[in-house]
């Protein structure tokens, strides 16, 4: 076997072992353009669900570089259900502590975080749901900010 191909072999199952074990039932990361993210881009997220008595925990994912100017960052998601209605809810997600420090995972210049927005919830209704993140600041436009997702996990 070509060493290449083995080592991706191993990094593929590894992920899929990781995944199974916290129970990820969707993790996907959107790439922003030029690590630029305006306040008109909503960034949408497609999940269907069959069985409506599971609970679910959904976090947002962001990257940004060490660049990136605020503490914190200002979030809408919507939640667009199957029968055509929609919920709004925002957050503001602390990306620095009072010292300054970035507060998510750091490597080299990019910081990861992976922020709460819906614990333990229930969907009422089974079919297709529709996930939308803008951002909510000041700035129209923010720089360094490279991706955006969002995890769906069972809770354990």
């Amino acid at each position: 076997m070509n060493k290449g191909v083995g080592v991706l072999l191993i990094v593929v199952l590894f992920s899929m072992i990781r995944c199974s074990r916290e129970n990820v039932v969707l993790s996907e990361y959107k790439n922003l353009d030029q690590a630029k993210w305006g306040f008109q881009d909503s960034l949408y997220f497609d999940w269907e669900i069959d069985d409506t008595t599971t609970i679910y925990n959904v976090d947002l994912l962001l990257r940004t570089s060490i660049s990136y100017k605020w503490a914190n960052i200002y979030i809408f998601s919507d939640i667009y259900f199957p029968n055509g209605k929609a919920r709004r809810d925002t957050f503001e997600l602390f990306l620095a502590d009072k010292k300054g420090h970035w507060v998510g995972d750091r490597s080299g210049i990019m910081v990861k975080y992976n922020f709460p927005l819906f614990k333990k919830i229930k969907l009422p209704i089974a079919g297709k749901y529709k996930f939308s993140i803008q951002q909510a600041m000041r700035d129209t436009l923010l720089s360094e900010v490279s991706n955006v997702g969002i995890k769906i996990t069972l809770p354990k």
